[in-house]
């Protein structure tokens, strides 16, 4: 079995890899910078979604994909933040990136990969629940809401594969503890991700949202 990860650097995108590596697959993980992987059935390839001659190299190398999931995310760059400001202090260099990551990359290399897909593959993306609401977090928000919207719109398109999409809380990440330690007691770990992304595969449903939040059980949910 094959899979492909993007966002493999991330704190989740890698606790994911690191579970569909023990549980047999053949993972192609993708992002600007390397995780700390070293596995014989891992393969990397560096790609920033911003750049589309690098994402044209990675579907050079993305045939007979089993299970794809969709982990890239960008909030912060260098250092700097790019939540916890309103609208109108965002630049339009911020909001224009936030969205090519966050939601344009995304489509883009998706309408790459389906035609890649084995028959009955399986897409997970990774969005995001703000249960304390969208504000100050709007350009990265609603790219992540988007992805919902996205997950539901072409699930009814392909009967093919099953499409659903994991919307986790605040997790514990290693960006999230370095900008927001002191709410380190009110995030998921992120050990709970690759658990119910292997819940979400097994079920073989399509077009769902999955909820996940602390002190909860995973749950079907949507914005709407």
């Amino acid at each position: 079995m094959k899979a492909l990860v993007t966002g493999s650097s991330s704190t989740i995108g890698e606790k994911i890899i690191r579970r569909l590596l023990d549980e047999g697959y053949e993972v192609l993980g993708t992002s600007r910078t390397r995780p700390d992987i070293n596995h014989s059935s891992f393969h990397f390839i560096k790609c920033d979604m911003e750049v589309q001659s690098e994402i044209d190299s990675l579907m050079k190398e993305v045939q007979g994909v089993d299970v794809y999931v969709n982990a890239s995310g960008q909030w912060h760059e260098k250092g700097e933040l790019r939540v916890e400001k309103n609208f109108n202090e965002f630049s339009l260099a911020e909001i224009r990136s936030s969205i090519e990551v966050n939601l344009l990359s995304v489509m883009l290399l998706t309408k790459h990969i389906l035609d890649r897909m084995n028959p009955n593959g399986l897409i997970i993306f990774i969005s995001g629940t703000f249960e304390d609401g969208l504000g100050t977090w709007t350009p990265y928000a609603v790219g992540k809401r988007a992805i919902e919207d996205f997950t539901v719109a072409l699930s009814e398109e392909d009967n093919r594969l099953f499409i659903n999409c994991l919307s986790p809380s605040y997790v514990a990440s290693k960006a999230v503890l370095n900008y927001f330690g002191e709410y380190e007691d009110d995030c998921e770990s992120p050990d709970r991700i690759p658990d119910e992304l292997m819940k979400v595969l097994d079920m073989k449903s399509n077009g769902k949202i999955y909820v996940i939040e602390k002190g909860s059980n995973l749950r079907e949910d949507f914005h709407y």
